[in-house]
């Protein structure tokens, strides 16, 4: 009998912690667990659940110790095998990860965030065609799920897919009309297919739901570039690096907007503070000799040399048309354009 009233207690416990988890009360619901842990210390939800507090909280070997010991109490649990999969994926072992999810859908093959967390790690080893099978398995489950529509874009976007991937877009925003992140992605795709006008669009709602959205500004940004707006482009770029200073990736087009506006000492700036952090950033150097040698900044006397001596070793430093400023040898423009049609248009690059 007390044994039967300790279980019924525990259970108790176990039902308010996942409740106090499940509203981001993560302290309580921590102590909630380890209540259940002192008096049953095999208990595989207490394990299961207080891993996925670890997890939360970055320590991720303390959570891969506690889902295993959850499995080893209960190997038939799919959402243990589920949450497992999840830490091995935060761990960067997709391989590892992938098994989990599909130890997760042996049990219950039915299991959409198993099936949609899959393809993204599909996604990330850019395994496409496999992430496409997974999200598809998820939609004929769950066929509101707007993360699995949403996913299947991208995977159809990186398939070169494009009207298909505007299509899952299409569908993601009927589920969910306002969400930043779906606008912006159906933009990239939209500039993908060549409609630069309409993803100009998606971008300027996707700031308009979310005026704090980096994404939505860089998005814009490009589009904005290709519509040879170049102003307005600047003023994109700068948005998007006031709300994400850490992207220093952005002065690449921002520097070359301003290079097509003749305001080359910003652009050289720009440039010299992208090649300061990423030395190797594709054509980053090319761009600088180009921006110098038009505002007649000399300098840096060896930098044409040099990068014709990066060309010549195969680095995407310079596009044939800021080569054949330094350059007037057949051989160097030659392999300056074979490793531009290379990195641009093979596939795999």
């Amino acid at each position: 009998m007390p044994q039967t009233a300790g279980a019924a207690d525990a259970a108790r416990i176990m039902r308010e912690a996942i409740a106090l988890h499940q509203q981001g009360r993560i302290t309580e619901a921590e102590r909630g667990y380890a209540e259940i842990l002192k008096r049953f210390p095999n208990h595989p939800g207490a394990l299961q659940y207080l891993g996925v507090i670890h997890s939360q909280k970055g320590d991720h070997a303390k959570a891969l110790e506690l889902l295993d010991r959850s499995l080893a109490s209960n190997p038939r649990s799919a959402a243990a095998h589920y949450n497992r999969a999840n830490i091995l994926r935060d761990m960067n072992r997709p391989e590892d990860a992938l098994r989990g999810y599909d130890d997760a859908l042996t049990l219950d093959p039915k299991h959409v965030s198993a099936l949609i967390n899959r393809a993204a790690v599909l996604r990330s080893l850019e395994r496409y065609a496999d992430a496409l099978g997974s999200y598809d398995r998820a939609i004929a489950i769950a066929p509101n799920e707007v993360n699995a529509h949403h996913g299947r874009g991208i995977a159809l976007g990186e398939l070169s897919r494009h009207d298909e991937a505007i299509a899952a877009f299409d569908r993601a925003l009927v589920l969910s009309p306002a969400k930043a992140e779906l606008l912006i992605s159906r933009g990239h795709a939209l500039r993908s297919a060549g409609r630069h006008g309409d993803a100009a669009r998606d971008f300027l709602r996707a700031i308009t739901s979310d005026e704090k959205n980096a994404n939505a500004y860089a998005g814009l940004a490009s589009t904005l570039m290709e519509l040879r707006h170049f102003s307005h482009a600047v003023e994109s770029y700068d948005k998007a690096m006031a709300l994400d200073p850490d992207w220093i990736e952005l002065n690449y087009g921002r520097s070359s907007a301003l290079i097509e506006l003749r305001r080359y000492e910003e652009a050289v700036a720009g440039f010299c503070k992208l090649l300061a952090l990423r030395p190797d950033y594709p054509y980053a150097s090319g761009m600088l000799v180009h921006a110098r040698n038009i505002s007649c900044d000399w300098s840096d006397p060896g930098a044409a040399a040099d990068l014709i001596a990066r060309v010549r070793d195969e680095k995407k430093a310079a596009s044939p048309f800021a080569m054949l400023e330094i350059s007037d040898s057949p051989p160097d423009m030659q392999q300056c354009a074979r490793i531009v049609m290379r990195d641009k248009f093979e596939p795999g690059h």
